[in-house]
């Protein structure tokens, strides 16, 4: 197993544990990526959002990058990216980060 498989394992176990209050999921390839000078970090992949949040207008995704935790989530997105491996998004239901779009609660990049 390589390191970034490990992580993503620890990552996936975790928010497992509180997937209860996640939002919406999606998978895919990672597209579209813009970053704010904020600190936000917006992405879509390739499947549409389930039980997408009623605040989020569209099916873009977006994290806070000025935290450690979301600055390992946009390393996260940009590995999928870069590699062109899909990655299972979940989101916590609401938009925290940015008003029309759902925040993401965690990531697991796929094989």
């Amino acid at each position: 197993m390589n390191i970034v498989t490990k992580i993503a394992s620890v990552l996936a176990t975790i928010g497992w544990i509180g997937a209860a209050n996640a939002g919406s999921a999606g998978n895919g390839l990672v597209s579209n990526i813009i970053v704010q000078p904020g600190g936000q970090m917006f992405f879509e992949v390739a499947d549409t959002h389930t039980s997408r949040a009623g605040c989020a207008t569209s099916d873009r995704w977006v994290i806070n990058t000025s935290t450690p935790g979301g600055q390992s989530a946009a390393a996260t997105v940009l590995t999928a990216f870069s590699l062109k491996r899909p990655i299972g998004v979940h989101g916590t239901g609401a938009c925290e980060v940015w008003g029309d779009t759902e925040t993401v609660y965690f990531l697991l990049l796929r094989n």
